[in-house]
């Protein structure tokens, strides 16, 4: 069966609202932002989505065009490269109303994976409330009028002019040449979205791509065997299942995984702060959480998305740690456990232990990982991405190949099924691996569960 092109995510960010009177808020009525996205899937289209979610007035977009940027942390473009978006068949601008979402005309612009793209807009009038995602952990630039096609969008580096947060920009899909290509979701708090992963830091930079979802996601991309597969980051700091910064994670749930384009994964870590800044005293909370995992985990399922769950990771040495709070989080991740023990996911990241050290009984952040009792460092990042990325392959390999999505590249495991469906190129050897007992090649003797005569 011949694969057809499909639309899959391929950068995305989790809104939230912030008001024109906050002081950390531009003014981006008549002015131009540019803001830097890193795609995590190429290909050879590309579309753009704008949210005026939180806006009590419509926002407009007077004029838009993407290109690629040439000096990191500043606002200078190729200017050969720049594009202008479209809307609605052909118009330049469009004017988002309250609480609804725009989507570009599909441009032809080739990027491969880890391919930064600089997305300018004219903004024209703007609501007093703005859609956006307040830690982009990457730089952009504001400049009065019309800049969508100047080399340098700055009117000078200033904390007016460079931000870090992206605004009114939700997603960016691309066009995959595979029709197994699919989106892994990377769901949670602001330990997924990468506090601490730029500036005061002397030698951490907006840029620099060293959030845990980073990481995995570089590590994906540097496997051929997964090239359809994109990474999105839904973290959200100060998040929390039942209320935090932006929507509750159970209330957003729906908005940030399931309707996310291309979602075939889902990788979870949220309730920390649930417990964290609860009072502590509270013995119905673990179950309460418990209870909303339980309904995502149930969601995420019912649509196809396979689910690995997280363990809440250690905040002793964090303001407001107490031991009761640990014996909540202790719990939590006891269910978590069990119910990848149980099948109700597909597999368990267990950062909590990957990271952490007990002493005296008690559960910290390694000294090595640490960066304030709650947060990991640089080197925490690095090790919770690489153990998705351990944890993730494993799993993937363990699928069934039946009915269960297969990403590019992983499209010989089929061939495990007796019915003859095409193996790549590279892979014809493997061919050989029929239920009928021929030598299977070694890392694959796991597949030899796919031939019928082994199953149980």
């Amino acid at each position: 069966m011949k694969d057809e092109n499909t639309w899959v995510g391929t950068w995305a960010s989790a809104q939230y609202a912030i008001p024109q009177s906050d002081p950390r808020a531009p003014v981006l009525k008549d002015s131009t932002f540019r803001q830097m996205i890193r795609v995590s899937l190429g290909g050879e289209k590309l579309r753009f989505t704008f949210s005026n979610e939180y806006g009590e007035s419509p926002v407009e977009i007077k004029s838009a065009a993407i290109a690629k940027p040439t000096v990191i942390r500043q606002s200078n473009i190729d200017t050969a490269t720049s594009r202008f978006l479209s809307f609605n068949g052909g118009k330049e601008s469009i004017t988002i109303e309250a609480g609804k979402k725009a989507v570009s005309d599909e441009i032809e612009y080739p990027v491969k994976a880890l391919d930064k793209i600089a997305l300018s807009v004219y903004f024209g009038n703007t609501p007093e409330t703005l859609t956006h995602h307040g830690a982009s952990r990457s730089n952009g630039f504001l400049k009065k009028g019309n800049a969508v096609a100047d080399e340098i969008a700055e009117d000078e580096v200033s904390k007016e002019t460079v931000l870090t947060s992206w605004y009114f920009l939700c997603n960016t899909d691309v066009l995959s040449d595979s029709s197994s290509s699919r989106s892994i979701i990377c769901f949670g708090d602001s330990i997924t979205d990468g506090y601490g992963t730029e500036q005061p830091a002397p030698d951490i930079l907006p840029d620099s791509y060293l959030r845990w979802v980073d990481v995995f996601m570089e590590k994906l991309s540097a496997n051929p065997a997964m090239s359809g597969l994109s990474v999105i980051n839904m973290g959200i700091g100060g998040n929390a299942i039942f209320g935090g910064q932006g929507q509750a994670a159970k209330d957003r749930f729906d908005r940030d995984v399931l309707e996310q384009c291309g979602a075939g994964y889902l990788i979870f870590l949220i309730g920390v702060n649930d417990i964290l800044f609860s009072p502590g005293t509270d013995p119905s909370l673990p179950d309460r959480m418990i209870e909303e995992y339980g309904k995502m985990i149930s969601k995420a399922n019912a649509a196809g998305i396979k689910v690995l769950a997280g363990t809440i990771t250690p905040m002793y040495g964090s303001q407001g740690h107490t031991d009761a709070k640990e014996a909540m989080r202790q719990k939590v991740n006891n269910w978590l456990s069990d119910s990848y023990k149980e099948g109700k996911v597909a597999a368990l990241v267990d950062f909590a232990n990957h990271i952490a050290v007990t002493e005296d009984g008690k559960s910290r952040i390694k000294d090595i990982y640490d960066r304030d009792g709650l947060h990991p460092g640089i080197a925490g990042y690095r090790a919770m991405g690489e153990l998705v990325y351990e944890v993730f392959e494993k799993s993937l390999r363990a699928s069934s190949p039946f009915g269960l999505p297969v990403p590019s590249g992983f499209q010989s495991l089929r061939a495990f099924s007796p019915f003859g469906l095409p193996v790549p190129s590279g892979f014809q050897s493997l061919r050989a691996s029929s239920p009928f007992g021929l030598p299977v090649p070694s890392g694959f003797q796991s597949l030899r569960a796919s031939s019928p005569s082994a199953w149980t």
